[in-house]
């Protein structure tokens, strides 16, 4: 009976831990938008190249991490204690290729310079306390750079993305921090403007926009 006990009081631990490197994360998007023009940090960004080698990950650009620009392979050299504030507790400690990156960026907000041209400005957000910017989960999409919807909304993915007893973290774009479960995931997905009371993955006057740029990924 200890066992579970003990499995349990961890888990929390790590859920507590996970939503405080959330609102640091959410710190460094508020200082990046002080110093550029109110946007948020692209979900990646190219540089010197179009390929993956070249494909610079968001938190290469969050003040408050010590980076220079990062690629996956990059990320995945680095040590574990450097990546401790850059991954969910939940999968610290599992081989690289199990966990890849442990924070995504909600692109459908953040954009992708040359690819999404979607990144929006803090202030022309509508409803910023709904709308995702920040999530834990691993494996998940592009070398764990970016979340889509379909990543919280499909059962294939729920193993990875539901760390928390079931439950998912997220930074919201106004910088608070909360949890989802995957019948909120399941909603959002099924709901034509991927949206429900709790959560949106893009604001209500883009949706067409986006839909139309990132095609498949909505």
């Amino acid at each position: 009976m200890l066992l579970p006990a003990l499995s349990k009081a961890r888990a929390a631990a790590q859920a507590v831990k996970c939503k405080s490197n959330l609102k640091q994360h959410g710190l460094g998007f508020a200082l990046y938008a002080n110093d550029w023009d109110d946007t948020l940090i692209p979900s990646y960004f190219y540089v010197g190249g179009s390929d993956d080698a070249h494909a610079w990950m968001w938190f290469s650009l969050n003040p408050i991490v010590n980076a220079s620009p990062l690629n996956v392979a990059d990320f995945l050299a680095k040590g574990e204690g450097y990546r401790a504030s850059l991954q969910c507790p939940a999968v610290s400690g599992l081989a690289a290729s199990e966990y890849s990156v442990g924070y995504k960026s909600n692109a459908l907000v953040c954009g992708i310079p040359g690819a999404w041209n979607i990144t929006k400005t803090m202030s022309s957000l509508s409803a910023p306390s709904q709308i995702v910017n920040v999530m834990d989960g691993k494996n998940i999409h592009y070398g764990g750079t970016y979340f889509t919807p379909p990543n919280l909304g499909m059962e294939a993915y729920k193993p990875g993305v539901y760390l928390h007893n079931g439950k998912e973290n997220i930074l919201f774009c106004d910088g608070h921090v909360d949890d989802i479960t995957y019948a909120d995931g399941v909603a959002a997905f099924s709901d034509s403007n991927r949206a429900t009371s709790k959560f949106r993955w893009c604001d209500a006057n883009d949706v067409a926009t986006v839909k139309n740029t990132v095609g498949g990924n909505w």
